[in-house]
């Protein structure tokens, strides 16, 4: 990824999550949380981004705590959705992980999504926790 695509990933990743959700208005996915340049600016070496057709077309980072290392966002523009674009940005983060020598890897995904988790599979991870976020409207 190159520092002038992260205004760009950041719209993808907002609409990529956004679209899935179903919301009426996909960009205003994650509010005004920032998940595309914070961890650009940790470590460009653990951005990845794919383009296809010279436009971006979606990203993916790592995330290194040590002996503990985990994957994501992963994003995709819509229109790429189930074009096998995803592998092309997992197969260099396990890559990188690898070379960070972490001991254990992890990612979050939709404990709901039967594609994500078949996707996430093909790599070997494997559910081990379904997580409720639970929320009190007071």
């Amino acid at each position: 990824m190159r520092e002038n695509d992260l205004e760009e990933a950041d719209t993808i990743l907002r609409l990529s999550f956004g679209t899935f959700m179903g919301l009426q208005d996909p960009m205003s996915f994650f509010g005004d949380a920032d998940f595309i340049k914070s961890r650009y600016t940790t470590d460009p070496s653990s951005a990845f981004a794919i383009e296809v057709d010279w436009k971006l077309a979606g990203s993916n980072f790592v995330t290194n705590w040590g002996s503990v290392g985990f994957f994501g966002p992963l994003s995709i523009h819509p229109n790429y959705w189930n074009k096998g674009i995803a592998k092309h940005l997992i197969n260099p983060v396990l890559e990188r992980l690898s070379k960070l020598e972490i001991q254990y890897a992890g990612l979050f995904t939709f404990a709901q999504s039967p594609k994500h988790i078949y996707l996430y599979q093909k790599y070997d991870f494997w559910p081990r926790f379904l997580t409720s976020i639970m929320t009190n409207n007071f």
